[in-house]
C-alpha cells in the first residue's frame, strides 16, 4: 500500500506509479487522477497486488516513484522509496544480518529434522552448503569475502531464499 500527499496541487492531471527491482529499470504499474488545482492537503494511495512477471526468489527490495504529470504534459518524478521483503512470508530468520563470521538461522514450526542451507553469490555460484538439523542453528561464512549474498533453505516443507 503506497501512501503519499500534496499540500497544494496546481495542473496536476495525474499521478502515474512505478516499480523497480533493481532501482533503474522501471515499470508503469499504474495511475491515479490527481486534484487539479488545490490548496489543501490531498491524501492518495495505490494498492501493489501484482506481483513482478520477473520477480523472483532473489528479489529481497521492490522499489517504488511516482510520476506527476500536469495538464500539459509536463511532469516530475519523486524520489524512489525501497520496500524490503515485501512479499517475504517464510519463517526463515536470519541474525545477525549482515554478518561477516557466523550466522544463526531460526525457522519455526519446523517438522521435518535435516535442512539443507547453501550460500550462493549474486552472480548464483554456490559457495557454502550445509545440512541443519534443529529449528535454531549457527552456519559459519567467516570463509566468505565481503559482499552480498543469498542464502536457500530447503526441506520438504520449506524452499526459501532470503539475502
Amino acid at each position: 500500500k503506497l501512501l503519499w500527499a500534496t499540500v497544494t496541487e496546481t495542473n496536476n492531471d495525474y499521478f502515474t506509479i512505478e516499480r523497480s527491482l533493481n532501482g533503474y529499470s522501471w515499470e508503469l504499474i499504474g495511475t491515479v487522477d490527481g486534484a487539479g488545482n488545490s490548496s489543501i492537503t490531498r491524501n492518495y494511495e495505490f494498492i501493489d497486488t501484482e506481483l513482478p512477471s520477473h520477480y523472483s526468489l532473489f528479489t529481497t527490495q521492490i522499489y517504488y516513484r511516482l510520476k506527476q504529470t500536469d495538464y500539459d504534459g509536463k511532469f516530475t518524478y519523486s524520489d524512489f522509496i525501497s520496500v524490503e521483503n515485501c512479499y517475504d512470508s517464510s519463517p526463515l530468520t536470519i541474525h545477525p544480518n549482515p554478518s561477516c563470521d557466523i550466522i544463526t538461522l531460526g525457522i519455526n514450526g519446523n517438522k521435518d529434522n535435516q535442512i539443507e542451507v547453501t550460500i550462493y553469490d549474486v552472480l548464483g555460484r554456490e559457495l557454502l552448503s550445509s545440512q541443519i538439523t534443529n529449528t535454531k542453528s549457527e552456519v559459519d561464512i567467516g570463509s566468505l569475502s565481503k559482499g552480498m549474498y543469498f542464502l536457500r533453505a530447503v526441506n520438504t516443507q520449506i524452499k526459501f531464499i532470503k539475502q
